[in-house]
């Protein structure tokens, strides 16, 4: 296991963001799977952790294979994470409703740009996330039937 520096931003008034992944098996970009994007996200970030350790065993007893690269990502956004609140706590926006991002935009886009140009060349992305209903859950989502 390598845990990796994924998207770092400075802040004036606490620690350095910072969105880290933690890498398992070969080199190959095989599948990146991300837990908690949002700051309410707890059952993300718990199936993470359980799946950085199940992995962490399976690396050690050499059960992965040697070619193949799996990434979990346990959080997106571990500011809000740390205060409890849904949103980027500054403006309140959604960094889930920022992809792909953009480099020059607000802090909630460019955050979402940097992390997107570091895990988009993987071949298979994994978001974990919890419906309430079968429906859609929002217009610009996809049904939870088209996603992996």
């Amino acid at each position: 296991m390598e845990k990796v520096l994924l998207y770092q931003m400075d802040s004036l008034y606490r620690d350095s963001f910072k969105i880290y992944g933690y890498h398992f098996g070969g080199n190959e970009k095989t599948v990146c799977i991300v837990g908690a994007i949002r700051g309410n996200e707890i059952q993300q970030l718990y199936m993470c952790s359980n799946l950085i350790k199940t992995l962490k065993l399976l690396e050690e007893r050499r059960c992965l294979d040697e070619n193949l690269g799996i990434m979990i990502v346990p959080s997106v956004n571990p500011y809000s994470l740390n205060t409890s609140t849904r949103f980027w706590a500054t403006d309140n926006t959604d960094i889930n409703r920022m992809f792909p991002g953009y480099d020059l935009g607000e802090t909630t886009q460019r955050i979402a740009d940097g992390f997107f140009q570091k895990v988009k060349d993987y071949t298979y992305g994994i978001p974990f996330y919890k419906l309430l209903s079968g429906r859609k859950f929002h217009s610009a989502c996809q049904n939870h039937e088209n996603r992996i």
